[in-house]
Parts: structure tokens; C-alpha cells; sequence
């Protein structure tokens, strides 16, 4: 029983540090369907958008201490001193879900 009060506990403080981006950052609609490229053209749009829908998403995964050019305003420095308790520098990187 004590080990589900200190996980509660635990979660609810987890909870209440985290902050949502505001305004939330949300894809454009699925719903204006394909659009193709014309040879010779600009790219089409809507690969631009998945494009810098990707590049957001990897800003937001990084770790160590972030540029000051950082677009993710909710993400800050993190994980600056991993490593140093045996004398390496192990900050910086990206996070991941740890997949093989």
C-alpha cells in the first residue's frame, strides 16, 4: 500500500511540473486532401508543412543545453550533467523511446 501512496505521489508531482505549449502546436487539417506538384513548380505545400512538422518534432526531442535559437518553448535545458559522477560529459543528444 505504501508503494502506491509514493507512486501517486510521485505522478502527481511529475504532473504538475509539466506545461503544455501554448498556443498548442496542431497539424494542419487532413481534411484539404492531396494536392500535386506541377514540374517545374515550388514544392507542393503540404510536404513543406510535413517537413517542418518533422523538424518541430526532433527540436523537441533534443536534450542537453538547447541553442538559443529554440523554436519549443516548453523544452529546456536537460540532462546537462549526465555522466559527470564518472567524469564524462554524456549531456546533449536526443531523446527516444529507447527501440532497438
Amino acid at each position: 500500500m505504501a508503494v502506491l501512496f509514493f507512486l501517486f505521489c510521485w505522478l502527481h508531482l511529475v504532473r504538475a511540473q509539466l506545461s503544455f505549449p501554448s498556443p498548442p502546436f496542431l497539424p494542419p487539417s487532413a481534411a484539404s486532401g492531396a494536392q500535386p506538384s506541377s514540374q517545374g513548380s515550388i514544392p507542393n505545400s503540404q510536404w513543406s508543412t510535413v517537413l517542418g512538422n518533422l523538424l518541430y518534432f526532433y527540436e523537441a526531442q533534443r536534450s542537453g543545453r538547447l541553442p538559443t535559437t529554440n523554436r519549443v518553448s516548453w523544452r529546456n535545458d536537460s540532462a546537462v550533467n549526465d555522466g559527470s559522477d564518472v567524469g564524462l560529459d554524456l549531456s546533449g543528444g536526443y531523446y527516444d523511446a529507447g527501440g532497438m
